[in-house]
């Protein structure tokens, strides 16, 4: 493999501690350094090659890695780069393009197409194709390319980057941005230094701040690419080499199609699936409830669809620390069977992809199984889920996290899977997705739970320093950016313990339960359980979609937005004056009566404050 850092360099020490900590796991590799910050990666195998490749991209202290197939001919690299390999997601796909042509035709209109994950070449996951496209920097980065269909109907694919480099408008290169320019900084020091020669009698030439034109060769056209894998894929020729044109900024690509099935206008390199592809079982329809049945959602992301009668179904997530022990899956049953669980996370199974299908079958007969081997060799991210009680649709897959779609008692949920790397550096990667899934969920209710590996509070813990470290405060930010709540515990307070005794005992909370505000818009009853460990040294993350039996009067909470009301403090004052006796008994006696009077404050000018937020928010 070939690669280099975009925008920065990394210290050679730091690459190769970073990356043996990311890919070891694959197989032995090393690296080499060449001129202008190249690196070649030499890897034992092409298994161990193929691995680093699919599960891009990778970065180094947030810093990207373009990484791309060595070639024997393949031309020296300048120090402005202006091809890059990019992961794009193709969106809302024709069925008639799913095939190696159609999906090189749909990706060349980005650039030069180079290989598909095994997920999009097995077509496990026909929701979204991923595919690794040479993207030039000459040339825009569409959001929406329009293709038409066999029928005469316009589609438009939707593209979504995995992350969109830094540009120079002026070199047409992605090694800095336009503002970093040094053509731009050496014009601003020209200037400043021509300034600095005074004219002896005063006088001062004044010139036109036209933009400087900078000639810039025109891309030639792609040429055919050989196959760069031996026996580890297919190629197949372009039937049209010409290029499609790139279309204006902000505006959609099109793509004409005369058949059933579209010519291919670029190359496209399949890869073999190799151990650890992702499998998704194919859910049936008459499983999927239809607009009829009213599983459409309303505006505030809560189902018209009545509930289902029965037990209570519940959702959890658990670090089991390895499931092939036969006895730790006689423990999960068991957790199975006791709460009614019919989606189930589990973290850390170090469980390899051969053996994944045996040990799903003995958690449950008949439940649907999708784990991240495509990221993690040992599966660190296993879902499971009844298909007979709930229905998931996987969104995202990363090394740290497995989001979807839940749908159970006719209601819709965004569920996110989260287990967090030991490294704070890597867990960047996790907040950094995690704010992009809010983004994707505003309007909708949104749940994560699982292991984030660092508490939030020093109180959080208990043994140990107990200090406010630069990771907790990594963490804390992202709930923000998040907009997310805990939600209501029961159970162990701290999650997770190292299981020993006396002053070397240390206990965290380190698994979690949140939710944003369209959860608990339409699931606010809910709370989330935290029983014994168990064999395990984390506790499970348990929710119960069940609605609690509520008597009593709701519990008096006092808003800061009552003291900005100019009666408020006359309403307290006519209040306190009242009542006399024994003074702790008038203490209580005056709080009673104010927490009506607040009521009725609040109800005679603050009714329509609850309206107000749920517009604003969305």
């Amino acid at each position: 493999l070939v690669g280099f850092f975009v925008g920065k360099k990394i210290p050679f020490r730091s690459l190769f501690s970073v990356l043996h900590k990311k890919w070891s796991a694959a197989g032995k590799f090393s690296i080499h350094t060449a001129e202008n910050g190249i690196y070649v990666f030499k890897c034992e195998s092409a298994a161990t090659r193929d691995w680093i490749l699919n599960n891009g991209p990778w970065d180094v202290w947030g810093v990207h890695l373009a990484l791309r197939l060595w070639e024997r001919d393949m031309p020296p690299i300048s120090s402005g780069f202006a091809k890059i390999p990019v992961w794009v997601k193709l969106m809302n796909i024709p069925m008639e393009y799913w095939t190696v042509q159609g999906l090189s035709r749909l990706a060349s209109v980005l650039g030069t197409p180079l290989h598909m994950d095994p997920a999009t070449e097995g077509k496990q996951l026909i929701s979204f194709a991923r595919i690794c496209v040479e993207m030039m920097a000459d040339k825009q980065f569409p959001e929406v390319i329009k293709t038409r269909r066999s029928n005469g109907t316009l589609v438009e694919v939707k593209v979504e980057y995995s992350w969109k480099p830094p540009v120079c408008d002026r070199c047409k290169v992605f090694d800095h941005s336009t503002n970093g320019c040094p053509l731009k900084r050496a014009r601003r020091e020209e200037a400043q230094g021509k300034r600095t020669e005074a004219d002896p009698e005063g006088w001062v030439e004044v010139k036109g701040k036209g933009k400087e034109k900078i000639t810039v060769k025109e891309a030639p056209k792609v040429p055919y690419l050989k196959p760069a894998l031996k026996n580890q894929g297919s190629y197949v020729p372009p039937r049209n080499p010409e290029i499609p044109k790139t279309p204006d900024k902000g505006k959609g690509t099109s793509v004409e199609s005369d058949s059933a099935t579209p010519e291919v206008t670029q190359f496209a390199l399949k890869i073999k699936n190799i151990e650890g592809q992702l499998r998704m079982d194919p859910i049936p329809n008459d499983a999927i409830s239809s607009k009829e049945e009213g599983s459409q959602l309303n505006a505030s992301g809560s189902s018209r669809k009545k509930k289902k009668k029965g037990l209570p179904t519940g959702n959890t997530c658990w670090n089991i620390r390895g499931i092939n022990n036969p006895i730790k899956q006689r423990e999960v049953k068991s957790l199975i069977l006791k709460h009614n669980i019919a989606f189930l996370g589990i973290l850390e199974t170090r469980v390899r992809a051969v053996n994944k299908d045996s040990v799903a079958r003995n958690l449950g007969r008949g439940w649907r199984v999708v784990t991240n081997h495509t990221h993690s060799l040992l599966g660190r991210i296993w879902i499971s889920w009844n298909p007979r009680e709930v229905q998931f649709t996987v969104g995202d897959i990363s090394q740290q996290a497995i989001h979807g779609k839940l749908v159970i008692h006719g209601a819709v949920i965004c569920v996110s899977i989260v287990y967090g790397s030991c490294d704070y550096r890597e867990r960047r990667d996790l907040w950094a997705d995690l704010v992009h899934q809010s983004q994707r969920a505003r309007g909708m209710p949104w749940v994560i739970l699982g292991d984030f590996n660092v508490s939030r509070w020093p109180h959080e813990q208990s043994g140990g320093r107990a200090v406010v470290s630069k990771a907790m405060k990594e963490l804390g930010e992202c709930i923000k950016k998040c907009e997310l709540e805990d939600l209501r515990q029961m159970g162990m307070f701290f999650s997770w313990s190292n299981k020993r005794a006396g002053g070397e005992a240390v206990a965290k909370k380190i698994d979690r339960v949140m939710g944003n505000w369209g959860w608990f818009n339409d699931f606010g009853q809910m709370h989330a359980l935290f029983p014994p460990p168990g064999i395990s040294d984390h506790s499970p993350c348990i929710i119960q979609f069940k609605k609690p039996s509520f008597t009593g009067s709701r519990p008096f909470k006092y808003l800061n937005v009552w003291a900005s009301h100019p009666s408020f403090l006359e309403v307290v004052k006519q209040v306190w004056a009242q009542g006399g006796g024994p003074p702790l008994v008038a203490v209580g006696m005056k709080l009673r009566m104010l927490k009506r009077a607040l009521k009725e404050f609040h109800r005679t000018h603050f009714k329509e404050l609850a309206t107000d937020c749920s517009r604003l928010r969305l």
